[in-house]
C-alpha cells in the first residue's frame, strides 16, 4: 500500500495515470493519504470513496465529510446531487463552518452550490453562523424540497425565514434562490454592502413579493444584477434592474416614489450569466435611495407584558408595521406569558412568527392555545414552575418534554393527554419528579420507551393507564430505582401489549416486583435484560406458551432473585420458563436459550460475523441488535465491504459505538439499508466521509 506524506508526492502518483492494482503505486483505492492536508480539486478529480480524509481542510465537491471539521473553510458543492439525502443531522457535534444546525460554520467563507440539486434535502440548518461567508453562489439552486427555517443566519419549496442572516461579508449572491419557486421571505434587512454580484439572485422565485427598498441605500459600486428578478412576479423583471429607485422601487416592489428615477441601460450580459465575472454595469447607477424612502422600524423592547399585549393586539407584525417585524421583538424582560396569545381578539387566526423570541426569562406560559408538539420543551432545564393550568388538549407529542429537567416536580395531573401519541423519554433523567399522573389518558400512546428512564424518585400509580396502542416499551422504567410498579399488574395487558415488539431492559435496575404473568408477549422479539437487577419474584410460567421461539432473552434475569438468572428457558424446566416454581404440565417442549451475546475484540472478527449473514437470535452470533462492538474503534467500509452490501439491512440501532473514531464509507452502496441510528453516540467520530453515500438511508439523526 502506497503511503503519501504530502500533496506533491500524491500529485506525482496521480499524474502517472495507472491506478490499477498492478500499477507502480498499486490500486488507487488502497492509497494511504492520511498525512495530506490539502485536497484542492484543482489538482485532481478522481473517485475517493474509500479514502481516509480526516486531516482535510477543504472539502470542495465532496459529498462525505469528517465529523470533526473545525478547520474546514469551504463547503462548495458538498451535497450537490445528493438526491435522496433528507435526514435530520441538525445536532451533530461538529465545528463545521457552513453546514447543518449545530455545526459551527463561523469560519466558512464559501457556500457555493453547497446544496445545489440536493433535491430531497430539507434539514434543519437554522443556527448557521454565516458571518464569514463571502460566496453563496447557487447555494440552494434547484434544491427543490428545501424549506428549512434559517431565521438565525444572517429551492422549489424553499420559503424559510432567513431574515436575520449575517451577510455583511458576502461578495457573491449569484443564483442563490434560482428556481426556488416558493421563496417569499422579507430579507430587506440583509447587509448587502459588500456584494458585487446579484445576477439571477431570484430568477424563477415566482412567489417573491417583498420590499427590498433599503438595499438601494446599501449597495455600493456597480454590482452585476443581470436577470436578478427574471421569471418572478416582481414589477422589475427586466434584464437589468435599477440599483437605486423607480416607481416600483429598487429591487422590486412598492417603494416610495423617488424624485427622479434613473435611466435603465440595456443588458450587456450574455444569455447565461458568467459564474463570477461581473457584467457591464448599467449606464447610471445611483448609490443611495432618495430621502423619501422610510427606514425600517427600530427593534422594539418590551419592558412588561402589558406593552407586549398592546403590540400583539394591533395585528400588523410585518417589518413595515408600527413595531417592525414580530420576529425581532425583544421580550427578554417579560417573565409572564400567561394567556398572552389566547387572550387576543385575533387568537383564532394568530400565526405570528415568534420563533426567535428570547423567552429564557419566562416563568409561566399558561393558556398557550393549539400547541401540538411539546418535544424537548423543558429538556435539561432547571424549570420547576406551575403548569397545572396549561391547556394540552391538542398536544400529540410529549417526547423528552421534561428529559433531564432535574428540578421539575410540578403538578401536571390535570393535563389532557387524550391526543398524545408519544411519551418517549418524557421524564427520562427527571430525578426529582414523582408527581401524580395516574389519570393521564394514554389510549393513543404508541411509544412509551424510556419514559421514566433514570427517574430515580418516581413511584407513581399507573393502574389507570391504557396501553392498547403501545408498540414500544423498552427501557421504560430502566434505572427508576424507586419504581415498584404500583398498578402495572392491573394493566389489561392480556390485550394491551399484544402489539409491543421491543421490551428489552424495561425494568432493568428498577424496584419492580409485580405479577405480569397475564401480559400477552406474543409479538415481542426483544426481551433481553427485561428484569435485570430488579427484585422480581413472581411466576410468569404462562409466558412460555406465548413467547416467540426466536425472541432474544439474553440476561433477562441477571442480578435478580430468580433461579433462572442468565439465559432462561423459552419452554419449561423444573425451575419453570422464565423463572420460579412452574409446573411442566402442558408446557411446550424445551427450547434451548438464545446464544450468549458475542463480544467483538476487533474489526476483523466483526466483519466475519457480518459476512455469515444470519443476524437473527438463533444465528451463530445471536441477534445483531445485541452484539457488543465497544472494542471496535474503526468502522471504515464495515458494511460497504461485505459481499451482501446491496441487501444488508441488519438492525444495528442499539450498538454502542461511543468508542468509534472513524466511519468512512460505512454504508456506502448499502441500497437496502434504512435502520434508525438516532441512538448512536458519535461524539468520538472524526471522519464521516461518504458514510451514507449511495445508500437507502433516510432516517432521523437528530440526536447525533
Amino acid at each position: 500500500m502506497a503511503v503519501f506524506g504530502d500533496k506533491s508526492t500524491l500529485i506525482t502518483a496521480l499524474e502517472q495515470g495507472d491506478y490499477s492494482a498492478t500499477g507502480p503505486y498499486g490500486s488507487i483505492e488502497s492509497w494511504n493519504v492520511q498525512a495530506v492536508e490539502n485536497f484542492d480539486a484543482a489538482a485532481f478529480n478522481v473517485p475517493l470513496n474509500n479514502w481516509v480524509v480526516s486531516s482535510v481542510t477543504d472539502m470542495s465537491y465532496l459529498f462525505g465529510n469528517s465529523g470533526d471539521v473545525s478547520s474546514v473553510t469551504s463547503l462548495e458543492y458538498t451535497f450537490r446531487n445528493a438526491a435522496a439525502f433528507n435526514s435530520d443531522i441538525s445536532s451533530w457535534g461538529t465545528a463545521f463552518n457552513g453546514n447543518l444546525n449545530s455545526w459551527d460554520i463561523s469560519s466558512v467563507s464559501n457556500l457555493q452550490g453547497a446544496f445545489k440539486e440536493a433535491t430531497s434535502f430539507n434539514g434543519d440548518i437554522r443556527s448557521w453562523d454565516t458571518r464569514s461567508v463571502t460566496s453563496m453562489y447557487q447555494t440552494f439552486m434547484l434544491a427543490n424540497s428545501f424549506n428549512g427555517d434559517l431565521s438565525s443566519w444572517g429551492a422549489t419549496i424553499f420559503n424559510g425565514d432567513i431574515s436575520t442572516w449575517d451577510t455583511g461579508n458576502v461578495l457573491y449572491m449569484n443564483s442563490v434562490f434560482l428556481g426556488a419557486t416558493a421563496f417569499n421571505v422579507d430579507i430587506s434587512s440583509w447587509d448587502v454592502a459588500a456584494s458585487v454580484e446579484f445576477n439571477q439572485l431570484f430568477d424563477g422565485a415566482s412567489a417573491l413579493n417583498h420590499d427590498l427598498c433599503t438595499w438601494g441605500t446599501k449597495i455600493t459600486g456597480t454590482p452585476d444584477v443581470t436577470s436578478m428578478f427574471q421569471n418572478t412576479s416582481c414589477p422589475e423583471a427586466a434584464t437589468v434592474v435599477d440599483l437605486g429607485a423607480s416607481p416600483k422601487g429598487p429591487f422590486c416592489h412598492v417603494c416610495s416614489s423617488p424624485t427622479k428615477a434613473p435611466t435603465k441601460a440595456p443588458s450587456m450580459a450574455p444569455t447565461k450569466a458568467p459564474t463570477k465575472a461581473p457584467t457591464t454595469a448599467p449606464t447610471e447607477v445611483p448609490t443611495k435611495m432618495p430621502s423619501s424612502v422610510p427606514s425600517a422600524a427600530p427593534t422594539p423592547v418590551f419592558g412588561d407584558k402589558t406593552a407586549l399585549i398592546a403590540a400583539l393586539e394591533q395585528g400588523d407584525y410585518s417589518p413595515t408595521g408600527p413595531y417592525g417585524s414580530i420576529l425581532t421583538w425583544n421580550v427578554q424582560a417579560v417573565d409572564n406569558f400567561d394567556s398572552l396569545i389566547s387572550g387576543l381578539t385575533n387568537v383564532a387566526t394568530f400565526n405570528g412568527d415568534v420563533s426567535m423570541w428570547d423567552v429564557s426569562g419566562v416563568t409561566s406560559m399558561i393558556g398557550f392555545p393549539n400547541v401540538t408538539d411539546m418535544m424537548d420543551l423543558f429538556k435539561s432545564s432547571g424549570f420547576n414552575s406551575d403548569l397545572s393550568n396549561w391547556v394540552t388538549s391538542s398536544v400529540t407529542s410529549l417526547e423528552s418534554t421534561f428529559s433531564s429537567a432535574a428540578a421539575f416536580n410540578g403538578d401536571i395531573s390535570s393535563w389532557d393527554t387524550s391526543k398524545v401519541t408519544t411519551i418517549a423519554a418524557t421524564f427520562s433523567g427527571a430525578t426529582s419528579f414523582n408527581g401524580d399522573i395516574s389519570t393521564w389518558q394514554t389510549q393513543s400512546v404508541n411509544e412509551m420507551y424510556r419514559v421514566f428512564y433514570g427517574a430515580t424518585k418516581f413511584d407513581g400509580n399507573l393502574s389507570g393507564w391504557q396501553t392498547g396502542s403501545l408498540t414500544a416499551l423498552f427501557q421504560a422504567f430502566m434505572g427508576a430505582t424507586m419504581f415498584s410498579g404500583t398498578g402495572i399488574g392491573n394493566w389489561d395487558v392480556s390485550k394491551d401489549v399484544s402489539k409491543v415488539t421491543h421490551m428489552f431492559s424495561t425494568f432493568k435496575n428498577s424496584a419492580f416486583n409485580r405479577d405480569v404473568s397475564s401480559w400477552d408477549i406474543s409479538s415481542v422479539t426483544e426481551i433481553y435484560e427485561f428484569l435485570q437487577g430488579a427484585p422480581f419474584n413472581h411466576e410468569i410460567c404462562a409466558w412460555g406458551n406465548k413467547i416467540q421461539g426466536t425472541a432474544t432473552v439474553t440476561s433477562m434475569f441477571v442480578s435478580t432473585n430468580c433461579p433462572s438468572k442468565d439465559h432462561p428457558d423459552l419452554g419449561a424446566s423444573p425451575k419453570g420458563p422464565f423463572c420460579h416454581s412452574c409446573s411442566p404440565t402442558n408446557m411446550p417442549s424445551y427450547v434451548p436459550s438464545a446464544a450468549p451475546t458475542p463480544v467483538f475484540g476487533d474489526k476483523t472478527a466483526l466483519i466475519a460475523a457480518l459476512e455469515q449473514g444470519d443476524y437473527s437470535p438463533t444465528g451463530p452470533y445471536g441477534s445483531i441488535l445485541t452484539w457488543n462492538v465497544q472494542a471496535v474503534d474503526n468502522f471504515d467500509s464495515l458494511i460497504s465491504g461485505l459481499t451482501n452490501v446491496a441487501t444488508f439491512n441488519g438492525d444495528v440501532s442499539m450498538w454502542d459505538v461511543s468508542g468509534v473514531t472513524s466511519m468512512n464509507s460505512v454504508f456506502l452502496n448499502a441500497a437496502a439499508f434504512n435502520v434508525p441510528l438516532n441512538n448512536w453516540v458519535v461524539s468520538s467520530v472524526t471522519d464521516m466521509m461518504d458514510l451514507f453515500k449511495s445508500s437507502g438511508f433516510n432516517s432521523d439523526l437528530s440526536n447525533w
